[in-house]
């Protein structure tokens, strides 16, 4: 249990790196001295971002199947490579005055691809966590991107060259973090069965497009002052700000931790999201703006990463691949920050639209308070209006391991409940995890390592991982030897 705390502490704050990434002053950062237009290459970051997850979402999973489970590390490494390598090209671009606009250019989109891969190792990550683990997790990583975010006030060129070691750090962390590759990437019957169900299938999309409405009103409240983090002077105020953030995260991740389910979360989250930019829509000619930008960046940025924790939930639910997800997150992250800086405004000028620039944000902002209003309505009535209906729902749904033992006999399954007694005793006797119990229980059946590979929904190379760790802790060699101690613990019971 220890060990697995652990892991989860150190998966945290790779994900806070990695997290700190989608700060826009990371990006910011790199352009404001650059010698050509900061709003070009920030236009331009965007739009591959979003191009990028489209292709992500068009992609056959097929093609990627053998990066998401034994390759998972050296396709992390080789996003960070490339994000690094990004980075460095774009300060060294800065350092020398070059003033050529293709080279920057390239440095944009190798940030970019580098991102995307990092975004789905992450999502690929995440599916080794439980179910209830998955926001909470996030939240707290948003709370330790924040701290880490203090380097912003340093000068923007030293701030600058240490985001090279972001990435780096990230897949660094992420490689000692949450166990296994594919611990428990379909583990949870619940939430297989959950997927299938109409019912949550439309709470899913309402939490989602709640957080999702949220998040863009944020954006628009944020376009009256941000330019996603170009032409920023680092100052204290720049403390205060990530001291809100860091407070809404921590807000977030109680509520997240407290709810029964995540749409009791994503209802609550959203409450405090509308009710927030609703004072800030109404306050915005009377506080000072450097509370007001705190609030509605703190709000903005809290959201962001709750509505990723909401994504990721569709791969544990078996329904979406961490690739599809990733592709979701990618689109939608560069269109919300395209609202803060340049993609809506341009598209509405292409498309020659005469709405004055002054007016852009108030009616972006007042649309998505009305859009959330209706939405949180509507999932107050599926969640809360029927909350014993819904928790029933949840607890017919659990894991009764009784499925495929409804088609056995009355023999097998006593025989199947002896084995599983005798693998509890032996896990608590040599110490071995609950993954680690597991596997050795199909190795005592007489799997072979394929076999448990399938059963698991794991790579082969994870399940002899785990058998060496199996036989040392046992104190034996080979497979025949498990299965003798087995088979002597299930003739004393």
């Amino acid at each position: 249990m220890a060990d697995s705390r652990r892991q989860i502490v150190v998966g945290t704050l790779g994900l806070g790196f990695f997290l700190a990434m989608l700060r826009p002053p990371f990006f910011g950062a790199l352009v404001s001295s650059s010698l050509p237009e900061p709003s070009v290459l920030r236009l331009s970051y965007d739009a591959a971002l979003i191009l990028i997850g489209g292709a992500l979402l068009l992609s056959k999973d097929q093609i990627f199947k053998p990066f998401s489970q034994k390759r998972i590390a050296s396709t992390a490494w080789w996003g960070a490579a490339i994000t690094a390598f990004g980075v460095l090209l774009i300060c060294v671009l800065g350092t020398l005055g070059v003033n050529l606009l293709a080279p920057y250019l390239l440095g944009v989109l190798c940030l970019c691809g580098g991102v995307a891969i990092l975004t789905f190792s992450w999502f690929r990550r995440l599916a080794d966590l439980d179910r209830s683990q998955i926001a909470p997790v996030l939240v707290a990583a948003f709370v330790a991107s924040h701290i880490l975010g203090l380097l912003d006030i340093l000068p923007r060129g030293i701030e600058a060259a240490l985001s090279s070691a972001y990435p780096v750090l990230s897949v660094l962390l992420m490689t000692l973090s949450f166990g296994p590759d594919g611990n428990s990437l379909h583990s949870s019957l619940a939430s297989e069965a959950s997927s299938k169900s109409g019912e949550f299938k439309r709470i899913r999309i309402c939490t989602l497009a709640l957080i999702l409405v949220e998040i863009l009103c944020g954006a628009f409240l944020r376009s009256r002052w941000a330019h996603g983090g170009i032409g920023y002077d680092p100052a204290s105020s720049t403390v205060l700000t990530y001291l809100v953030s860091a407070a809404f995260g921590i807000l977030f991740y109680l509520i997240s931790k407290k709810s029964s389910t995540i749409a009791e979360g994503a209802l609550t989250i959203g409450g405090v999201g509308l009710v927030g930019f609703v004072v800030s829509a109404v306050s915005f000619s009377m506080l000072p703006v450097q509370i007001l930008s705190a609030v509605v960046t703190g709000l903005y940025s809290a959201l962001l990463i709750f509505m990723m924790a909401l994504i990721a939930l569709w791969n544990l639910d078996g329904d979406r691949s961490p690739l599809y997800c990733a592709g979701v997150f990618l689109i939608l992250y560069g269109l919300v920050s395209g609202i803060t800086t340049t993609i809506v405004p341009t598209l509405l000028s292409y498309q020659g639209s005469s709405m004055p620039s002054e007016y852009f944000a108030p009616t972006g902002t007042i649309a998505g308070l009305i859009l959330s209003f209706g939405i949180g309505i509507v999932l107050f009535a599926l969640v809360i209006l029927q909350r014993d209906a819904y928790l029933k729902a949840l607890t017919e749904l659990e894991p009764t391991k009784t499925e495929r033992l409804e088609t056995e006999t009355p023999e097998q399954n006593d025989a199947e409940s002896i084995h599983e007694l005798a693998m509890e005793r032996i896990a608590a006797q040599y110490g071995l995890t609950e993954r680690e119990r597991e596997t050795a229980s199909y190795i005592a059946k007489g799997y072979t390592t394929r076999r448990v590979a399938e059963e698991l929904v794991v790579a082969t190379s994870t399940v002899q991982s785990h058998s060496k760790s199996i036989y040392r802790k046992m104190g034996i060699h080979r497979k025949d030897e498990l299965i003798q101690i087995v088979n002597e613990e299930k003739a004393s019971s």
